[in-house]
């Protein structure tokens, strides 16, 4: 943020009270600071102190972060004196907290919604953009606790425009805002789209295995058979439930599926389910089992009466694929509108800096000589 001219830090005042910032953005932006004093994510909590000038007191501390890891273990708390901001570390499920070191100071990583206003403060050492970020937050923290009563008002130690800041914070967290829940709402809407194309491919692929031929990816061994014949067995275990039920109720028939060149007989024999693939077979051969049971067909069979049409199938995907274009349409336009606002913001800010530099003008010209 430009440092102001010195003759305008007349025109701010010491001492700051809520009131003064509620009607400052009441015709500006009203609905940012709508959306920023009143986020349910605020979280205000009583903990005792264990050490400095404060120690064995009870005072209310609002969660802001974590300290020295972004994702660290421990919690942040901060608390409000007027003043300044001071840090305390703890656990949120423990009821004492103690203070955060000085030279921890660029180790304030704030979490949401603090997030919104101050940035990421994850730069390398204490940037300046870190530094505006960082007096921009503990300003909003120091408003909360005036809108809760736990201040009577903030003192304007290093005479700031604190009116003006507060204001650029209620834009900044709104906008800032609506681009995290855009984001969120996208990569849930990826997730879901990705499950059900996984879940289409899956479906196809089962049904148009059992289709093409229900022993696909069954492994078969080699076993040696009483009368010479070359046989395979199957292991029931590594077989899918659908097939294992299908496959078992047909070999209990004794069912023979055959044509003109090839034939599959079914046989069982105690526990052992055993079936040959023999092409072709004898005439003697390709009757076994005839006279138990006719000659199915797949089509018919009540197996696969669950099969759905390629046409189908196809219609899902291109469902798929419209949600995902639809998608990326969604990100190009949150993209546009962060830039709308952005551009916005920026010249609502060079009029309010014009401004100032007018009034400082006609400031200095009254002041001036007669």
């Amino acid at each position: 943020m430009a440092t102001l001219p010195v003759s305008l830090h007349m025109l701010y005042r010491k001492q700051y009270f809520y009131d003064d910032f509620a009607r400052h953005v009441k015709n500006r932006c009203e609905s940012g600071y709508e959306a920023l004093m009143n986020s349910e994510q605020w979280l205000l909590q009583h903990k005792t102190i264990t050490q400095g000038l404060r120690s064995s007191k009870r005072v209310p501390m609002l969660l802001v972060g974590t300290p020295y890891y972004r994702n660290g273990a421990q919690a942040l708390y901060a608390f409000a004196t007027g003043l300044t901001v001071e840090y305390y570390c703890g656990y949120e499920s423990q009821e004492y907290v103690w203070p955060l070191p000085e030279h921890a100071g660029n180790k304030v990583y704030f979490g949401e919604p603090l997030v919104f206003i101050s940035g990421e403060q994850d730069a390398q050492g204490m940037t300046k953009s870190r530094r505006n970020g960082k007096a921009l937050a503990e300003l909003i923290i120091s408003v909360i606790f005036l809108q809760n009563n736990e201040l009577g008002y903030i003192e304007n130690c290093q005479v700031r425009d604190l009116l003006q800041e507060f204001e650029y914070a209620c834009v900044n967290f709104e906008t800032n805002r609506d681009i995290a829940n855009d984001k969120k709402r996208a990569k849930e809407a990826e997730y879901w789209a990705n499950e059900e194309s996984q879940e289409t491919a899956k479906e196809y692929r089962q049904q148009n295995s059992e289709h093409e031929g229900m022993y696909s990816g069954v492994k078969m061994e080699p076993d040696s058979d009483d009368d010479g014949r070359s046989s395979f067995q199957s292991r029931a275990n590594r077989m899918p439930s659908s097939a294992r039920s299908y496959t078992t109720s047909h070999i209990r028939a004794g069912t023979s599926y055959g044509n003109n060149n090839s034939a599959y007989t079914f046989s069982s024999r105690g526990n052992n389910h055993r079936f040959w693939a023999l092409n072709p077979l004898p005439s003697a051969a390709r009757s076994h089992g005839a006279s138990s049971a006719a000659t199915p067909s797949r089509r018919s069979d009540t197996s696969y009466s669950r099969l759905t049409s390629p046409r189908d199938v196809e219609g899902r995907l291109k469902r798929v694929s419209q949600a995902r274009r639809t998608l990326k349409e969604f990100h190009r336009g949150s993209v546009a509108e962060l830039e709308r606002r952005t551009q916005a913001a920026e010249a609502e800010e060079r009029s309010a800096r014009a401004k100032a530099e007018r009034e400082a003008g006609i400031s200095q010209r009254r002041s001036g000589p007669c």
